[in-house]
């Protein structure tokens, strides 16, 4: 029988870049990706990409927000909640 791995969890990120992005005019926060960070003169800024419903159809938006638009989601790499390749995820 094979040893444990020397480490049985990964560290938690440095960084956190899942964000709900507020609403903006929407009908409710959508889930965005941080790509890049801007200190701005008018304060911190965020490149987010998000995923849009339109009529049914999904659409990738990439859009600057100020930080004051987002809040964090605090993930953990050590979550055993996987997608098993066939169930359907979530939509």
């Amino acid at each position: 029988m094979a040893s444990p791995p020397k480490h049985e969890t990964w560290p938690r990120p440095k960084q956190v870049r899942h964000a709900w992005v507020a609403n903006h005019g929407r009908m409710m926060p959508r889930q965005g990706l941080v790509v890049e960070w801007r200190n701005r003169s008018s304060g911190w800024t965020a490149l987010v990409a998000y995923v849009n419903d339109v009529n049914g159809r999904n659409k990738l938006i990439v859009e600057w927000f100020r930080a004051s638009e987002l809040w964090p989601v605090v993930t953990d790499p050590n979550q055993r909640g996987r997608y098993n390749g066939t169930d359907e995820p979530d939509r």
